[in-house]
């Protein structure tokens, strides 16, 4: 998109918190509605008798809660990091995967308007975009 790699450990730190979050957020969720939560009360305390696995409707309202600040923290992160790639990143090379297919080796990369220049021929008749040896 921008012709630019993004910092690999933080993409990955990203991905991992985001992974986490979602898990954390939504598993209890679900063991509660399972249990018979029902939505859209602004109060637990009606509730306070029930108990899952020893635990209230509300630690596992509180647990989603911290899965929550989880998703928001890896979002934040994975938008700082495109940010800096778009802005600092290594530039990219012309075909960064070495990848046999017309759109790498046809095309430049970010590519311009219409992709490519003209119409593309394959040439050699034992083509295949999977021929990594080639590159």
């Amino acid at each position: 998109m921008t012709g630019r790699f993004a910092d690999g450990p933080i993409a990955t730190l990203s991905f991992w918190l985001n992974f986490i979050g979602v898990n954390v957020t939504f598993w209890p969720l679900f063991i509660i509605g399972k249990e018979g939560m029902p939505r859209r009360y602004w109060n637990y305390e009606m509730f306070s008798d029930f108990r899952v696995m020893g635990y209230s409707f509300e630690q596992y309202q509180t647990l989603a809660t911290y899965g929550s600040w989880i998703i928001a923290l890896g979002m934040v992160l994975q938008t700082i990091n495109f940010i800096y790639a778009a802005i600092a990143g290594k530039p990219a090379s012309l075909n960064p995967w070495n990848s046999q297919s017309l759109e790498w080796t046809h095309t430049e990369s970010p590519p311009g308007p219409g992709n490519f220049g003209d119409t593309d021929v394959v040439l050699d008749e034992n083509w295949s975009p999977y021929n990594y040896n080639k590159g």
